[in-house]
């Protein structure tokens, strides 16, 4: 009779832990699910960071292009100013040449005046129009130095909130082990 009871004993022993058991997988099955479902949440957060990552590297590769093409303005505005030196010294030169020859002089002279007025009118536009454009950079930089920030602090936010979550999975998965043993 006592080896009867100790069988009925133990029987329900293992139908209570076989219980307990089914309930512990059920409850790692469904955090298992939440994890997959927070893994592929995370997957999209990681896709949407490399594509803000183009993004920003397409910028700056805009950025870098505009650069490029204000050096060689710049290249090309010292190259301007040097042929106008280069043209008022040659002008310069035939002056004080010319003068034993007034008549032809006087022609040429005048002729010159004209077209070192137009390079000085061409210079002029040219000088505005670069001044312009290093207007319209500095904005950009600006509003380029302005989408970074934010895009620095929106990243921040999403790391502290992943941070956040990883936290809490970590404390939901040791507070199971500890339960289980």
């Amino acid at each position: 009779m006592d080896v009867e009871k100790t069988i009925e004993f133990i029987v329900r022993s293992q139908a209570k832990a076989e219980e307990r058991a089914n309930r512990a997988d059920k409850r790692l099955d469904r955090l298992e699910e939440s994890m997959l479902e927070r893994d592929k949440h995370l997957d999209r957060l990681e896709e949407s960071i490399l594509e803000r990552d183009k993004r920003l590297d397409r910028f700056e590769e805009s950025i870098l292009e505009r650069d490029k093409r204000l050096y060689e303005r710049d290249k090309r505005l010292d190259r301007f100013k040097e042929f106008i030196l280069e043209s008022q010294a040659k002008a310069e030169d035939r002056a004080i040449k010319a003068d034993g020859r007034a008549t032809k002089a006087d022609k040429r002279l005048d002729r010159l005046e004209r077209v070192v007025t137009k390079l000085a009118v061409t210079g002029h536009r040219f000088r505005n129009d670069v001044r312009q454009f290093h207007g319209e950079v500095r904005q950009f930089m600006t509003k380029t130095d302005q989408a970074l920030s934010e895009t620095t602090d929106k990243l921040n936010t999403l790391t502290d909130n992943l941070n956040a979550l990883i936290d809490t999975v970590d404390k939901l998965v040791r507070r199971n082990g500890k339960e289980r043993k």
